[in-house]
């Protein structure tokens, strides 16, 4: 009798829940990958590209590679060389605003504490 009711309440206790937790994940497998072949059908009808309709995502070569604008020997480094333009105190533009040039400021000089 004893033996009966301990049989019943492993069951209960024990399998049951296990039972359970089986019973969810084979459930939220089946839901991810239906998920999955959604989403497959989808991109496969809206890709223009994809003859097959099998997307890969491990295939690199699936997806057509755009061209650069630009080559590689565009934006060089180019030398300068700076050259002084001697201007007047005052400069004026055509709108009539007036501007004054200032001197330049140059760095403090420091000295090394010990």
């Amino acid at each position: 009798m004893i033996f009966k009711i301990f049989i019943i309440l492993f069951l209960i206790f024990v399998i049951w829940p296990v039972v359970k937790v089986i019973y969810y994940l084979s459930n939220a497998r089946k839901f991810a990958r239906q998920q999955q072949e959604a989403f497959r059908k989808a991109y496969s009808q809206s890709a223009p590209g994809s003859a097959s309709g099998n997307y890969s995502a491990g295939n690199p070569g699936h997806h057509t590679r755009k061209k650069k604008i630009f080559s590689k020997a565009d934006g060089e480094y180019v030398e300068f060389e700076e050259i002084s333009c001697d201007m007047p105190g005052e400069a004026s533009s055509s709108t009539a605003d007036t501007y004054i040039r200032e001197d330049q400021v140059s760095d403090a000089e420091w000295t090394e504490v010990k």
